[in-house]
C-alpha cells in the first residue's frame, strides 16, 4: 500500500493545480466531485500574489472571519446611489458584542459580527429627512466592521455638539435591549413599579436609568450587580 503522503502527492496535485477539498481515509483519497473544478479552487484558494498596502483614512475596508480572527480586506469603491431612506456612513467607531464574539469564534452561525456604529454621514438617499452630510451619528446595523455602511436612516441618531461618541456607541445595545423590553414587550406605563433582578449586567443598569428617566418607580433587590449599583448612584 502506498504511503498517504505519496497518494496525496499523486492525486491532489494533478495538472499542477492543488486540490484543497479532499478526505484521506484508509489509504484512499476521497474527493466530493467527479472532475476537478479549477474555477471553484480559484475562488476559494487564498491568493499567492499578495501586495503590501498602506491603509489611509477614508479607504473602504470590510472584515471577514478566518480561523477565529477578523481580517480586513479592500471593499470595492461603490459609486451607486444610496437606496431610498438610507444613509451612507463612514464608520469611525464600532463595538464587538457578545453575539459578535460568538460569530468570530465559530460558536454561532450568523455571518455578521458588528452591530453598533458611529461615524459621519457621507451620502443621503432619497426621502431622508433630519440628517445632512457631515452629521455625526450613532446607530445599529448588522455588518462586518465595514468602514462604509449603508444604514436605514431610522436606525441612526444624530449626535449633538459635545456628545461623547465613544460613550454613545458603547451604550446602544444595552439601552436598546432595555427599552425594547420595558416599553414594547412589557408595555409599562408611567407610575408603574418594575423589578430589576441582580446580575443583569449593562442591560439591567440601562433599565434602571430608563425607568428613572420615564418616571417609572424601579425596585431592585438588595444584591445588585456592579453596573446596577453604579447606575443608581448616578
Amino acid at each position: 500500500m502506498q504511503p498517504s503522503r505519496e497518494i496525496v502527492a499523486q492525486q491532489v496535485q494533478q495538472d499542477g493545480v492543488r486540490e484543497h477539498e479532499y478526505c484521506l481515509s484508509h489509504g484512499q483519497l476521497n474527493i466530493s466531485r467527479l472532475v476537478r473544478n479549477k474555477g471553484l479552487n480559484t475562488l476559494f484558494n487564498p491568493s499567492l500574489q499578495t501586495e503590501s498596502k498602506i491603509i489611509k483614512a477614508g479607504d473602504r475596508l470590510t472584515g471577514i472571519v478566518s480561523k477565529g480572527k477578523v481580517i480586513f480586506q479592500s471593499q470595492s469603491d461603490d459609486e451607486a446611489a444610496v437606496s431610498p431612506g438610507h444613509v451612507e456612513v463612514q464608520v469611525t467607531h464600532s463595538t464587538l458584542t457578545k453575539e459578535g464574539v460568538r460569530v468570530v469564534t465559530g460558536t454561532d452561525y450568523p455571518t455578521t459580527f458588528s452591530h453598533e456604529l458611529a461615524g459621519v454621514v457621507m451620502k443621503l438617499g432619497p426621502g431622508v429627512a433630519g440628517l445632512a452630510v457631515g452629521n455625526r451619528v450613532v446607530g445599529v446595523h448588522a455588518d462586518s466592521f465595514s468602514t462604509h455602511q449603508e444604514v436605514p436612516a431610522s436606525l441612526l441618531q444624530k449626535l449633538s455638539e459635545g456628545e461623547d461618541v465613544s460613550e454613545a456607541v458603547s451604550l446602544l445595545v444595552p439601552y436598546a435591549t432595555a427599552l425594547y423590553g420595558l416599553q414594547t414587550l412589557a408595555g409599562l406605563q408611567r407610575g408603574e413599579h418594575i423589578l430589576i433582578l441582580h446580575s443583569t449586567g449593562t442591560s439591567g443598569a440601562a433599565a434602571i436609568k430608563i425607568a428613572q428617566a420615564l418616571a417609572w418607580l424601579g425596585r431592585a433587590p438588595a444584591r445588585l450587580s456592579a453596573p446596577e449599583r453604579l447606575a443608581r448612584r448616578l
